[in-house]
């Protein structure tokens, strides 16, 4: 007969019994299921893609500061006061110590060694320029006596005012000797050096008033003979750059005179 469809399905299968001789029959234990691992999440970037925290700047290096030498720096006052109150022994002295110094820069001693040559030089110009002054030799006076200015301007320009002084009196002495003598080109010229000098020279300042009139004269007749006698109008125009300063008009046309007349002779002897 048909078994109907309710009979058909299996009842539940019990785990089989082993039977083992001479001990209880065991039942097998059935394994638990595998609990599934959790799945990690997955990054959406790559290691390699991975971002990384931007970098902190570097904070930029300081600037070096500049060596500094190691020497102290020299220095010159006590040597140039020496020198302004007249002791130039003992102010060679000072710049010789400088120069001959350990711990001084190479400049500070090519100084020193300046300085100190500087006075020497000084002390001689000056020494010889007042004694030849009192002895009224004039020009020499005024020879040494300039060499003197310039090395004083060298190291402290200390005597400049007392040398200043002292030539225009040198040149007045001059010029009143030339003045007497009608040499009145000569004259003009160191009256105009004695007021450049000291402006105070009264009487060289007299002279020089004077003397420009006849300067001006001379350039008027220089003009005049400059083509029937170019020789006497390059004399006369000698005498006037002589007399005038070069900020003078009387000068400038002394002197574009006298070259365009020198050129003439030239193209003349070339002829």
């Amino acid at each position: 007969c048909r078994v109907s469809t309710a009979t058909r399905t299996k009842a539940a299968v019990a785990p089989p019994t082993v039977v083992d001789s001479g001990s209880a029959p065991r039942t097998a234990t059935p394994r638990a299921p595998r609990t599934p691992k959790a799945d990690k999440p997955r990054s959406t970037t790559s290691s390699s893609s991975t971002s990384k925290s931007p970098r902190t700047p570097r904070t930029p290096r300081a600037p070096r500061a500049p060596r500094t030498s190691t020497s102290s720096g020299a220095d010159f006052g006590p040597g140039k006061a020496k020198y302004a109150s007249g002791e130039f022994g003992a102010a060679v002295d000072s710049f010789d110590s400088i120069a001959g110094g350990k711990k001084v820069s190479k400049t500070d001693k090519a100084k020193a060694k300046k300085l100190a040559n500087a006075t020497m030089g000084f002390e001689t110009a000056w020494k010889e320029g007042m004694s030849a002054a009192k002895g009224f030799k004039a020009s020499s006076a005024i020879t040494q006596l300039t060499r003197a200015k310039k090395l004083d301007s060298t190291i402290s320009s200390a005597y400049q005012s007392k040398i200043k002084k002292e030539l225009g009196k040198q040149h007045a002495y001059l010029a009143n000797t030339a003045y007497a003598a009608g040499n009145f080109a000569k004259a003009g010229t160191h009256a105009r050096k004695a007021l450049a000098h000291d402006s105070s020279q009264a009487a060289a300042k007299k002279i020089y008033d004077e003397i420009r009139v006849k300067a001006k004269m001379w350039l008027d007749e220089a003009k005049q003979v400059s083509e029937s006698n170019p020789d006497k109008a390059m004399s006369l125009l000698r005498r006037v750059t002589g007399v005038f300063s070069r900020s003078d008009s009387e000068y400038t046309q002394a002197y574009t005179l006298l070259n365009d007349l020198a050129k003439a002779q030239e193209e003349d002897e070339e002829e």
